[in-house]
């Protein structure tokens, strides 16, 4: 049902599940998840509950941790953001292969005009995920910001050889020949657009 975006349906389901089976820790993983997604003013609130029973029953779960960290960062404060980050760093640590996890710590010390530490984030994660272009755009994001126009353009045509749709990798790689004002380069972002 929720993959038909039917969540009332797939709500009742589960909760219909969770009736014959209350202890299934999959079946509520599930519902917390399903009500996130279908965000009705009781949704977030129910949500948040099982997120809490759950992590106090399976405290190292990294899903569950990168969960809370993407509800911990709905409060948009500075010690929401530290205490995210902190949420992720361990999702990372304890899976590195977390794309997701690995994307939104980048995404964080970019907005924060910290491009070092995105970089050094995105280089961590691409050590993990080598083929992953979504990492590799996000890196030469970074690198663009941080003027290594070279990397920057490398980085996204390899994003761009794995996702030819990527439209990050497309706009760094644009935005490098046009700084560049290289030739080949610009011939190559003519095609792109």
């Amino acid at each position: 049902y929720a993959r038909n975006q039917r969540l009332d349906q797939a709500v009742a389901a589960l909760e219909e599940g969770l009736v014959a089976n209350p202890e299934d820790l999959r079946l509520k993983r599930r519902l917390m998840k399903t009500l996130f997604l279908r965000g009705q003013a009781q949704d977030q609130q129910r949500a948040l509950g099982i997120l809490a029973a759950l992590q106090e029953k399976l405290p190292q779960d990294p899903e569950l941790m990168k969960l809370q960290a993407i509800q911990i960062l709905q409060a948009q404060t500075p010690e929401s953001l530290e205490a995210a980050k902190q949420k992720l760093q361990n999702v990372v640590n304890l899976e590195p292969t977390a794309v997701d996890a690995h994307l939104i710590l980048v995404r964080i010390a970019m907005q924060q005009g910290q491009y070092e530490s995105a970089r050094d984030s995105a280089i961590r994660a691409i050590g993990s995920n080598p083929d992953n272009p979504a990492l590799l755009s996000a890196r030469a994001g970074a690198e663009f910001l941080l003027e290594n126009t070279q990397m920057a353009a490398q980085l996204a045509q390899l994003a761009l050889q794995k996702d030819p749709n990527n439209t990050q990798a497309r706009d760094v790689f644009v935005a490098t020949a046009l700084q560049s004002k290289d030739p080949g380069l610009l011939e190559q972002a003519r095609t792109l657009t």
